[in-house]
């Protein structure tokens, strides 16, 4: 049985994030919310926020899939429980 690790990726770790969506999005680029072209140029989702965190699963060390929580309406009370949806390749 294969084990699986979870650990917060960092936005140091961002060429190895950006590797895996982009594989992701050749495999199935329908299930995820940005295109092949946003993720060339986008930034990693929850650098630089202290309430914000992104979360990878790994698979004998590698990366097989990402979840990002990001505060939604910082000013907004009623909000502030929302998350991003990740992806698993």
């Amino acid at each position: 049985m294969k084990s699986i690790t979870i650990k917060e990726i960092l936005s140091t770790e961002i060429e190895q994030y950006k590797m895996f969506l982009a594989a992701a999005l050749q495999h199935d680029e329908e299930s995820l919310l940005i295109t092949p072209n946003e993720n060339l140029n986008a930034p990693f989702p929850t650098k630089d926020r202290n309430d914000s965190f992104t979360l990878g699963a790994y698979v004998e060390n590698t990366l097989a899939g990402v979840v990002s929580f990001i505060r939604d309406g910082e000013d907004r009370e009623k909000l502030q429980h929302k998350r991003i949806n990740g992806g698993t390749y």
